[in-house]
């Protein structure tokens, strides 16, 4: 993997637990930083497409 994505996947990991505070934001992190040692082996998309939703612009207030 090359070091800008893994830097974008670094990225997206801390700003999922900006985004959901507490164990979901940690799960979702944890989950980004594994991805980005093993799982990328595997070839699944989901967690790139997590990523990218992560890295968005901020949901704006209602």
């Amino acid at each position: 993997m090359d070091s800008e994505t893994k830097e974008w996947l670094l990225a997206a990991a801390r700003r999922a637990e900006r985004r959901y505070p507490g164990a979901v934001g940690e799960l979702l992190s944890q989950e980004l930083l594994s991805w980005m040692v093993f799982g990328h082996q595997l070839g699944s998309d989901l967690i790139m497409r997590v990523a990218d939703d992560l890295l968005l612009e901020e949901p704006q207030p209602p």
